[in-house]
């Protein structure tokens, strides 16, 4: 495997269930670093629970009482990956077009949020 394979860029969404908007995101690897980056720029929000699937990270940096671990909410997270993969070629698992650049992913997902998706 090249190096490149071995270093994967994960993207971290944070969705208002209201409006099924993205409120914001972040782009990283799956462990701390990424989500307290996440969760920094969710502090200007009042947020009252966070509705996550299982992964352990969320349980070790977000308070018990506002966070709900459950398959059943992560929905409109699963729908959103689908319309990524469908918008952005890049982005499917198969796909010979990517990005080796982390800022331009970030860009990517930037304009397509600002400009073109909202999950139904």
């Amino acid at each position: 495997l090249h190096s490149k394979k071995r270093r994967k860029i994960w993207i971290w969404f944070a969705i208002a269930r209201a409006t099924r908007r993205v409120i914001a995101f972040e782009i990283g690897s799956r462990g701390k670093k990424t989500l307290k980056r996440l969760l920094v720029k969710l502090s200007i929000y009042k947020i009252r629970l966070f509705c996550t699937d299982h992964w352990k990270i969320y349980r070790a940096l977000i308070p018990a009482e506002k966070l709900l671990q459950s398959q059943k909410e992560t929905c409109i997270v699963e729908s959103l990956n689908c319309n990524v993969s469908h918008y952005l070629a890049r982005f499917s698992r198969r796909s010979r077009c990517y990005f080796k650049s982390p800022l331009m992913v970030e860009f990517t997902c930037y304009l397509l949020f600002e400009n073109h998706l909202t999950i139904c």
